[in-house]
């Protein structure tokens, strides 16, 4: 189940990756803003994610100065409840924007980062704690 939620988070980091490439110079969009926020926070969130998918992590906007040099965390209870946290109020803040107000490629976007971040929630159901811990 651990493998799971890594290849979903790591399939919505290659979704964000693609959408901090689309930028518009001078009106990006709010969307588009939280989208590329994301792809930052995750990736500074993480020193083997970052390097993984970054040669170049400046060139996106991560500031490496911020990412802890580590192999990765244990994880326990503690960490399981903040992770369901933060996807909580992640997806809350991603059903702020509506659909309709998005570009075509900001709606492919959307349905892609929208069923992966039901899925992550879907999978935070505390019926898999068992499994993760």
């Amino acid at each position: 189940m651990k493998k799971l939620i890594e290849i979903i988070l790591s399939f919505i980091l290659c979704i964000t990756l693609v959408a901090c490439s689309y930028n518009t110079p001078n009106n990006e969009s709010a969307f588009a803003e939280f989208i590329n926020q994301e792809f930052i926070d995750e990736m500074e969130s993480d020193y083997l994610t970052m390097h993984t998918y970054l040669e170049n992590p400046e060139d996106y906007g991560v500031d490496k100065t911020k990412v802890e040099v580590s192999l990765g965390s244990r994880f326990d209870e503690d960490t399981l409840a903040n992770n369901k946290q933060i996807v909580q109020e992640t997806y809350e803040k991603f059903l702020a924007f509506d659909r309709d107000d998005l570009t075509n490629e900001e709606k492919d976007i959307y349905d892609t980062y929208k069923y992966m971040i039901e899925l992550a929630i879907e999978m935070n159901d505390d019926k898999y704690d068992d499994v993760l811990l």
